[in-house]
């Protein structure tokens, strides 16, 4: 009986070490999977990536990172189809854009672009050709500005405007196998 109760307590010893670094590894890493063209050719759909958790505080010009998308189109605006609409992320409006409706299906999940402008940065020219209304010459405090490597197929900031620092989830650190 001994010897049982001296192997389940050194089981439960050494169980307890991989469970606190599991935990640990949960809270700072997670995994992706890409759905669509955005980033082609760097990241394309079924592409598995591993990525630390961050803010916009840790962030740089050229990383990949996982943001939440906006909630979508003002109700108002999406019932006129294409053409002007506001975005709003949560129930604060950010911008009006030209671009065409975003698919409601994607509205509010995360989303892998690259950062092109961080707060304090110049707007970059083809995010502002995008809005009818003129935004900030500087990114302000708080936001950041985000493109897909596949500007053609992407839904990003010449989209939906600048992205609150909220939005940020992670960095992408690697693909994984």
């Amino acid at each position: 009986m001994s010897l049982v109760l001296t192997s389940l307590a050194l089981i439960g010893l050494m169980t307890l070490p991989l469970i606190c670094l599991a935990a640990f590894f949960r809270r700072r890493f997670f995994r992706v999977t890409v759905i669509g063209n955005s980033m082609r050719p760097t990241y394309t759909p079924g592409d598995r990536l591993l990525a630390r958790r961050s803010d916009l505080n840790n962030l740089e010009r050229g990383q990949a990172v996982v943001i939440k998308q906006p909630i979508g189109p003002s109700p108002r605006a999406a019932d006129h189809g294409v053409g002007p609409f506001a975005i709003r992320w949560g129930n604060r409006r950010l911008a009006r854009s030209s671009q065409p409706n975003v698919p409601r299906s994607r509205m509010g999940h995360l989303a892998v672009k690259r950062v092109v402008a961080l707060p304090g940065d110049p707007l970059p020219q083809e995010i502002q050709k995008a809005f009818s209304h003129t935004l900030p010459e500087r990114i302000p405090r708080g936001r950041f500005a985000v493109l897909g490597d596949n500007s053609e197929g992407s839904v990003d900031s010449r989209v939906y405007g600048l992205v609150p620092e909220d939005a940020v989830r992670g960095v992408i650190i690697r693909r994984l196998p």
